[in-house]
């Protein structure tokens, strides 16, 4: 499984939404379940997930599921 399947399985799971509702362009601004409380528990899930430890700048530029798959990839290179 890839690292945005991998993502979109996770935040679906923190959203409490269908996968199918969740796709690359998701994010902040087009989903109204991805408020401050579920940012802060994506930002868990993917450190918990993915092994990495995300910066206050880091957390900031989650704002779409892109978004957060560039950082994963980022912090695995």
């Amino acid at each position: 499984m890839d690292v945005m399947e991998r993502l979109k399985l996770l935040v679906s799971d923190v959203l409490e939404l269908e996968p199918d509702a969740v796709d690359a362009s998701a994010g902040k601004e087009t989903l109204p379940e991805w408020d401050s409380l579920a940012h802060l528990r994506i930002v868990g899930a993917v450190e918990e997930e993915f092994g990495v430890k995300l910066t206050m700048q880091e957390i900031g530029e989650m704002t779409s599921l892109a978004a957060i798959g560039k950082l994963v990839e980022r912090h695995s290179a």
